[in-house]
């Protein structure tokens, strides 16, 4: 139904309330472009790396909301097929680190503490870095899966 005949302004979306209490009127699609914006920034406007970063968003989103057991089963596994190399790790673990906790910033209150499932499977350094901004290593992790 177009957004007129449901009364509500362009781009607004009834069920919004539910998907997101905290943000009333921004349908599901709206939230997972906010929600994936830092990857969507890394990935500096090339259409590809903005499809793969929406991608990453989703999954993560997805991991968030599925419940702690299921989603600390799941990163390894997603780790292992994605990442080649000690540092492709590193990248991965240090977005899943960043990605769980814009959602949980996001949706206050919502799902339960999944950084320090993190730490159980990774270790407390899961994320230990390479020197470099967050933002870096994460454009970097963008970058690398166009190869």
């Amino acid at each position: 139904m177009p957004p007129h005949e449901r009364l509500l302004p362009a781009g607004e979306s009834s069920h919004g309330d539910f998907v997101n209490p905290g943000r009333p009127g921004k349908g599901m699609a709206a939230l997972m472009v906010e929600f994936s914006q830092p990857l969507l920034e890394a990935a500096h406007g090339n259409p590809e790396a903005m499809n793969k970063a929406l991608n990453f968003g989703m999954i993560f989103w997805n991991l968030a909301t599925v419940g702690r057991e299921f989603a600390l089963e799941e990163l390894p596994k997603i780790e292992k097929g994605m990442c080649k190399s000690d540092e492709d790790r590193r990248n991965f673990r240090s977005m899943a680190r960043m990605m769980f906790e814009r959602y949980q910033n996001m949706r206050s209150g919502a799902g339960e503490n999944l950084i320090s499932g993190l730490e159980e499977i990774w270790g407390p350094d899961f994320s230990a870095g390479l020197g470099e901004s967050r933002l870096n290593r994460i454009a970097g992790m963008v970058r690398g899966l166009l190869k």
